[in-house]
């Protein structure tokens, strides 16, 4: 079983609650009843591969170049398709929207300041403009990268400073042996624009500004997963929601397209398509749960939209177990997973899908693990990939002085 440190109290206990708590109560209760928990046929980790497969030599580098100038080649086009002449243009378009975004999060008022429990519960909530009913929360805090950003892309890269900062964190890492997978997630209003704002473009991209940032990235070599454009073609499909109707979290469907990509990405490297050839350590299988009672943003809502949004806080999660207890985690993995709360039920399917246990220093809240790995290099030895999945709302003020040496990659120009 993973070993986990005691949450922090405060804003990230419901997810955790909802996604993640309900794994170590399912591990103990299969030791003594796992048939009668097994519910679904166990889904394979990975299809093992051919022959002819293994036999073909992948170069790890060659194959991250390859996904680098895939997804810069994506949101080039996403800036042809536009119509644009330029970032700023195109920023320049989406105006209206973060206008009428800003006046609609103005308007909004926390209906119950004083709840306890998560910091949620006492803010503002953004409601949807039509049914499906979906509740962004707090939006003044948590969406001020769509609402508030400036007209001029340059600017908005200089206030977040997370292209910069991220970029170096990728390059002190490469400096260790270690490649960096950036995950950033989108929010829902980002995700589904028009169900909160009628005039959303046709393509349904209203950040143009992050549009650029990740184009900036990619073009700097750091590899990022776009998930923008997955879950844009994820929801055309008359599928469940890709985030949580109550809640700031994304649903296990979103976790779960991300998850796909990712583990995409990691096939490449012959550690992992070892550990998936080999005998299965993990079984999984998906429950439906009443999360009512843990969605964050439940607690901000009038009577009359708590009414409405409960029908829908039922979800499916994906539950993980071990055979023959084998163990979800290890300090010495060559796959580490950081980040915040949005990786809250996913380390155990990330550690199912490569049949391999992974080291997990994400932490709720979005606490760096950057400093920790500072502070103890030698466990950085064994370590491949890292993989830095945070929610967009934490880059809006990404810290522009890194610590210890990291710092001094920002200080070099890329290449030197």
């Amino acid at each position: 079983m993973s070993q986990r440190t005691a949450l922090p109290p405060g804003l990230d206990l419901s997810l955790r609650l909802a996604l993640h708590r309900v794994l170590p109560l399912v591990l103990l209760l299969a030791l003594s009843s796992a048939t009668a928990l097994a519910g679904p046929a166990p889904a394979p980790p990975a299809t093992r591969p051919s022959a002819k497969a293994a036999k073909s030599p992948i170069d790890p580098a060659r194959e991250r170049e390859k996904s680098i100038l895939e997804a810069k080649n994506v949101v080039l086009g996403q800036l042809a398709a536009s119509g644009a002449g330029s970032w700023d243009e195109w920023n320049a378009s989406l105006e209206p929207f973060r206008v009428d975004l800003r006046a609609r999060i103005v308007a909004a008022t926390p209906n119950n300041p004083k709840a306890k429990g998560p910091s949620e519960a006492r803010y503002e909530v953004l409601e949807s403009l039509g049914d499906p009913p979906r509740f962004e929360a707090w939006p003044s805090n948590y969406l001020r990268y769509l609402a508030n950003a400036p007209l001029s892309t340059d600017a908005f890269i200089s206030q977040t400073a997370f292209v910069s900062s991220i970029d170096a964190i990728s390059r002190w890492l490469a400096s260790h042996g270690v490649d960096l997978i950036f995950v950033p997630v989108p929010k829902m209003t980002e995700v589904y624009p028009e169900h909160f704002i009628a005039a959303t473009p046709a393509d349904r991209i209203v950040a143009p500004q992050m549009r650029r940032a990740i184009h900036d990235l990619l073009d700097k070599g750091v590899e990022v997963v776009d998930l923008l454009p997955l879950f844009l073609e994820a929801r055309k499909k008359a599928g469940p929601s890709l985030y949580q109707f109550a809640d700031p979290h994304w649903a296990w469907e979103g976790q779960r397209v991300a998850l796909d990509e990712i583990v995409k990405r990691l096939r490449r490297y012959p550690v992992v398509r070892k550990a998936q050839a080999g005998p299965h350590l993990y079984r999984s299988w998906v429950e439906r749960r009443d999360l009512a009672a843990v969605s964050a943003a439940a607690g901000a809502l009038a009577p009359g939209q708590a009414t409405r949004v409960k029908p829908l806080l039922k979800y499916d999660v994906e539950l993980v177990e071990p055979i023959r207890n084998a163990p979800l985690t290890s300090e010495t993995s060559p796959i580490a997973l950081a980040g915040d709360s949005f990786n809250n039920g996913l380390e155990a399917n990330l550690s199912h899908r490569l049949n391999l246990p992974i080291r997990d220093l994400h932490a709720s809240g979005g606490s760096s693990p950057f400093k920790d790995l500072l502070r103890d290099p030698e466990s950085m030895k064994s370590m491949k990939v890292l993989i830095y999945l945070v929610s967009t709302p934490g880059l809006w003020e990404y810290p522009a002085k890194l610590p210890g040496e990291i710092g001094k990659f920002a200080e070099e120009p890329a290449g030197k």
